[in-house]
């Protein structure tokens, strides 16, 4: 929502892929952009700070859903849980 009614450093075009690209399609970008955040690292809101804040603190918050455990950490789960 903000990227849509908010001004940003992001063209009409940008924006617009960057919705589509991240909302309208399986998920795997939404789960990248969360993971990595390299577009949060951009200020893409360059007169708002808090709203800069707020989305990467939200991302921090939410990125823990969408990753994938390596089959190094299950095993080492698995063993945590037969102690």
């Amino acid at each position: 929502m903000a990227v849509m009614f908010s001004g940003s450093c992001l063209t009409i075009q940008q924006c617009s892929n960057f919705i589509r690209d991240v909302f309208k399609t399986s998920g795997q970008e939404k789960q990248a952009v969360l993971i990595s955040q390299t577009i949060l690292n951009l200020p893409l809101f360059p007169d708002q700070q808090l709203l800069n804040g707020l989305l990467k603190n939200l991302a921090n918050l939410f990125k823990f859903h969408y990753i994938q455990p390596s089959p190094n950490d299950l095993a080492l789960l698995a063993t945590m849980q037969n102690l």
